[in-house]
């Protein structure tokens, strides 16, 4: 019992001197809440106090009186009355208020269209009067010295609406599970003392808050607590060894809860001597749970943007999330952002008492960025003693703005507050501080140019010299992208310099410096298309309608790229895409919530109807790029965004609509005109054109529209489709009559026209490849044939052409087809015409010589299969010249297609094809699945396929999983008898490993088979693998036949088939599996091999779950 905390609890509820409670509220608030200013008097229209905020105060309200919802609405609507224009209000009082009555004053608030920022009772004037002797003399009259033990860990902290625990509920349960010494360890704000104390008020603990031992062993005497708790227990191990002296040597019986840094965590875990079981290790929140402390924070329905700011500066640091949310409400939040209001709080709440050489520690601190700085380098830094730093960084410690990396140096936490702190002092006109003097000091130096860059371009001034010669190839690309974002000149040097860090670090410099960086992005473009992808979401996120914003990155833009183009940018594909990018009508942006980004949120329309007018101002440069480099691979990319104005999915006013075809009609126009010539651009550009209601006159050679329908082949049917073909067959019997080589050249060239313009031709090529081959004199097919070899890569039409050769034998055939066959491109060709074509018994020699390469053709031999194109006996020749792989996806494709016809397989053929899916050695993944399709629509097959498997398996395919995955599949269709058969005749060789599971099953009877089978005792356990719910019934089985419980523990594991969660909530399924089969026996025996499993997945979890949680806060889960 703390007597002092009781007495003040009860006079506080007597106070009646409503004048003298609102003074001392003043008091308090003043030397907590930086910028309040009390009001009194009759001009202060119900306001008590004014807490700054946003743009305006937000009022206070004190109060003693008990009706205190009616009090607080008469003071809104006093200040309402009065011109107030602040919709916050702060709420001070006297009385106890549940959870129940908050609610109920909020919700009242709210109808009033206000929001109760925080509510202040009895709880935090309780603690804060405990603390601060003066005040509570001066408002209850109690004197009295603190106690040496207490049942709260007294802290100079504003009190937040006392907000529950948030995402501890594993770290609650344990520290309550643990017997004996424990300790919570945790960075600096990570939570320990809020969880130390939750743990305490239930649990009898105290804290210690006088270090005088004899007082300490005077109260525990007097109180005797089951816990004393220490809080940052790393400055004051003298009371750890104190408590463990009195505790042994007086009879006391206490347990330690020791809370510590985690840096510090193994010497105080040697000192209390206690195991790592026993050691509450406090990870930062996730994301999500920060989230939560947000909403209960009162910014529930705030945009997830000010969320997802938040939760990336609380680092997962309950303490700075509450503080910071506080903040938004307070403060400007524009001041959140660049760090200014935490600066405030921080160096204005902890300076007065903690000295002015608080704000040069953080400073210091601050320079260091990520990188931090050790405790000695600080003390020499900053001039200041090693033992005063530790006490002041303990105290600045519980705002979670400190924090210690593991190489011990300590950083400032959020980022945002590195700058203000660094700028007031190293960049101000009161004797500012040279931050080279310093640099040395620090381990990272790139560290420290970022920040100095970062204050620089938050407005403090510093000549760019000072840090340019600090780069150089040791310092990242984040501080020399900060350099280029100081100004143009700078830009240029680290364009020239190191061009690099501008493409790695875009997102800073097209912020700061979006012309220079353009320009890089466009270089870089050349070698590396990801920047092409960078330029692409910087456009397309401009928001609409933003001061212009849309508009001007795409005039930006293509202004560079005009630039560029004009003195010999030639890279086309980039300059499309580029282009396209430019004249792009849509807006488009996705980003997650403001948690772990388990949800993501799409952005797509476009952009504002001025902006699409303003599009009309860039086509005299659009034009421009057009003129000078008259590429179909620039327009079809710039086709692709007229597309986009001319087809839109979402519906839009009619006067955007109008707007957008007017600007579509405009584009199409001006590309209309520059590709003159550009045949099958203009074609798209005409087929646009009728979209737009505009007919444009389109001049091309007739063969276009043969070789390229604007129907595709599969929409012509009928009539249309035989018009089409005859047009082919005359346009084929007119090239005929040309040369060969001409021919090949036309059709190389359209392809590459097709291509460079975006336009499908694969139907188109093969209806002109069988066209053409069909019309071409047998006596001249060989002529042609080398043509399109020599000249072009168009595979289709060569390949119609030597099936034709092949098939009608033309003088010469077997020299030209020996010939091609050494070609890599058109082997292929030569194997199938050979195979489909000739008669092996005619051509046996030129069969031999093809067979070599039957392997690397099996796709194209197993479809040839398929469509009946062979004789029995070449698909019998085929089969026996493949390896095994090839052998069994052909005879997949024949097993198929004479099932699918309901014919019976020639008997040669089929006892081929039987051998091949039989004998096959499971050695390949894709094979082995092919393996198991056939068995499973043959079953007669699996009999012979387990006889040929059993016994015959050598160690090479012993490691392989792919015959056990078949064999459990086709098991099923064996007889009992069967099953019983093999497992009798199972010996030692090696790859009976993989069908021993499948053949015993789950059953007990077969089980029993195999471990009487003493030629098989290699496999006798491996039933036992897979921790099966028939597990615990196989390892009574195996105890039975003589087997120790280690051999059978080291022959199970446990396994998973598929999990979509967490590692963690996989072991945690595993465990309560495990937990089931310890009740389904009685024996000891395996209870022990259970219970050795759940200890060894206890510690699995625990380690997993840590590594989880660092993904978490990360959000990278």
């Amino acid at each position: 019992m703390d007597e002092l905390r009781d007495q003040i609890r009860s006079e506080l509820a007597k106070v009646s001197d409503g004048n003298l409670f609102e003074e001392c509220v003043g008091i308090a608030f003043t030397n907590t809440i930086p910028g309040f200013t009390p009001v009194s008097g009759p001009g202060d229209f119900g306001r008590d106090g004014e807490i700054p905020a946003k743009e305006v105060g937000c009022p206070l309200a004190c109060t003693i009186q008990e009706n205190l919802k009616a009090n607080v609405l008469k003071t809104i609507r006093s200040y309402k009355k009065s011109g107030g224009k602040s919709t916050f209000i702060y709420v001070a009082t006297n009385r106890k208020i549940t959870n129940s009555q908050k609610q109920k004053l909020r919700e009242a608030v709210r109808k009033e269209g206000f929001e109760v920022v925080t509510i202040y009772d009895e709880e935090f004037f309780v603690n804060y009067l405990y603390a601060h002797s003066e005040l509570r003399m001066k408002l209850l009259g109690i004197q009295g010295r603190l106690p040496a033990l207490s049942n709260i860990a007294v802290k100079s902290r504003i009190s937040f609406d006392n907000l529950p625990l948030v995402g501890r509920d594993e770290e609650e349960k344990k520290i309550r599970s643990i017997k004996g010494d424990r300790m919570i360890s945790g960075q600096p704000g990570s939570g320990k003392t809020y969880l130390a104390q939750e743990f305490a008020s239930k649990r009898k603990g105290l804290f210690v808050i006088d270090y005088n031992l004899s007082r300490i062993t005077d109260e525990i005497r007097q109180q005797t607590p089951c816990y004393i708790l220490l809080d940052d227990a790393h400055d004051h191990r003298d009371i750890i060894e104190g408590l463990m002296y009195i505790r042994s040597n007086l009879g006391f019986s206490f347990d330690i809860v020791a809370i510590t840094w985690s840096s510090e965590e193994d010497s105080i875990r040697t000192l209390l001597g206690v195991s790592s079981t026993n050691i509450i290790q406090l990870q930062p929140l996730t994301r999500n749970d920060i989230v939560k402390i947000i909403d209960l924070r009162g910014l529930i329905d705030e945009s997830d943007n000010v969320k997802r700011e938040i939760v990336d500066q609380s680092k997962g640091k309950p303490g700075l999330a509450v503080a910071l949310s506080g903040l938004y409400i307070q403060d400007d939040w524009r001041k959140v952002l660049r760090g200014d209001s935490l600066k405030n709080i921080v160096v204005n709440g902890f300076q007065n008492r903690l000295g002015k050489e608080t704000a040069t520690i953080l400073a210091f601190i601050a320079l260091g960025g990520d990188g931090g700085i050790s405790m000695s380098n600080l003390s020499n830094s900053c001039g200041i003693g090693i033992v005063q730093i530790k006490n002041i960084l303990n105290e600045l410690a519980y705002g979670g703005i400190i924090n210690v990396n593991r190489d011990k140096t300590i950083i400032v936490e959020p980022e945002s507050l590195r700058y203000p702190l660094v700028r007031d002092a190293f960049f101000t006109d009161l004797m500012p501080l040279d931050f080279e003097e310093y640099i040395d000091k620090y381990l990272d130096k790139s560290e420290v140019l970022s920040v100095v860059l970062a204050v620089v371009l938050r407005g403090a001034s510093v000549d760019a010299d000072r840090i340019k010669v600090y780069l150089n190839s040791s310092i990242d690309n984040k501080a020399w992208a900060l350099y280029a974002a100081l100004g143009r000149t700078e830009a240029e040097y680290v364009a020239e310099c190191n061009p690099d860090a501008i493409f790695k670090q875009s997102n800073i410099t097209l912020y700061w410096q979006p012309e220079i960086t353009v320009g890089v992005l466009l270089d870089r473009a050349r070698d590396d298309k990801r920047a092409l992808r960078l330029l692409r979401d910087w456009v397309k996120s401009g928001r609409p309608g933003f001061n212009n914003e849309a508009f001007t990155r795409r005039k930006l833009l293509i202004e560079i790229l005009e630039y560029k183009v004009k003195y010999g940018y030639d890279d086309l594909l980039s300059i499309g895409e580029a282009l396209s990018i430019s004249i792009t009508p849509h807006y488009e942006t996705c980003e997650s919530d403001p948690g772990m980004g388990d949800t993501m949120k799409f952005i797509q329309g476009h952009i504002h109807p001025d902006e699409m007018k303003e599009i009309n101002s860039l086509r005299e440069l659009i034009v421009s790029i057009y003129s000078k480099t008259k590429s179909d691979v620039v327009f079809a990319k710039a086709l692709a965004a007229i597309d986009s104005w001319i087809y839109t999915r979402q519906k839009l006013s009619e006067s955007t609509n109008k707007i957008m075809k007017e600007t579509a009609k405009n584009l199409l126009m001006d590309i209309y005109e520059a590709s003159c010539g550009h045949n099958l651009v203009q074609r798209r550009i005409r087929q646009m054109g009728l979209k737009l209601g505009i007919d444009l006159h389109v001049k091309i050679p007739e063969y276009y529209n043969i070789l390229f329908p604007y129907k595709t082949y599969s929409n012509l049917e009928g009539s249309d489709f035989q018009d089409h073909m005859n047009a082919l067959n005359k346009l084929a019997k007119g090239w005929i009559e040309e040369s060969p080589v001409d021919c090949a050249e036309r059709l190389k060239s359209l392809c590459i026209e097709a291509d460079n313009a975006s336009i499908a031709y694969t139907n188109n090529l093969y209806w002109i490849s069988q066209v053409l081959a069909k019309n071409i004199p047998d006596d001249r097919l060989i002529e042609w044939a080398k043509a399109f070899i020599s000249y072009t890569s168009l595979v289709q039409i060569v390949w119609s052409i030597v099936d034709k050769i092949a098939e009608i034998k033309t003088k010469g055939y077997e020299g030209f087809l020996r010939q091609t066959l050494l070609n890599d491109i058109y082997r292929p060709a030569v194997v199938c015409a050979v195979v489909e074509r000739l008669d092996i018994s005619e051509n046996f020699a030129l069969f031999e010589e093809v067979s070599p390469y039957f392997n690397t053709c099996s796709d194209q031999l197993a479809t040839a299969c398929l469509q009946g194109c062979l004789t029995t006996d070449v698909q019998v020749y085929i089969l026996e010249h493949v390896n095994e792989n090839a052998a069994v996806h052909i005879c997949d494709y024949i097993m198929y297609k004479f099932n699918n016809q309901k014919e019976e397989i020639p008997k040669n053929l089929k006892l081929l094809v039987e051998q091949a899916v039989v004998s096959y050695s499971m050695c390949d993944y894709e094979t082995s699945s092919v393996v198991g399709h056939i068995l499973s629509r043959n079953i007669q097959l699996i009999k012979p396929w387990f006889l040929e498997k059993i016994n015959r398996l050598s160690d090479g395919y012993a490691k392989s999983h792919h015959i056990e995955n078949v064999a459990v599949d086709c098991v099923k269709h064996l007889e009992l008898g069967d099953r019983k058969d093999f497992l009798v005749k199972i010996d030692n060789s090696s790859g009976n490993i993989n069908l021993v599971n499948a053949l015993v099953g789950s059953s007990i009877e077969l089980y029993a088979i195999l471990l009487k089978n003493g030629n098989a005792n290699n496999f006798h356990l491996s039933p036992l693998s897979y921790m099966s719910e028939w597990w615990v019934k196989f390892a009574l089985q195996a105890l039975a036949a003589g087997y120790s419980c280690q051999e059978i523990k080291h022959n199970s594991y446990l396994t998973s088939s598929s999990w979509s969660g967490n590692e963690s909530d996989m072991l945690k399924a595993q465990k309560t599996k495990l937990e089931k089969d310890f009740d389904k026996t009685d024996d000891e025996n395996i209870r022990s091999i259970i219970q050795e499993y759940i200890n060894d997945l206890d510690i699995r979890i625990e380690k997993v779950m840590i590594e989880e949680r660092e993904k978490e806060v990360r959000g990278l889960l």
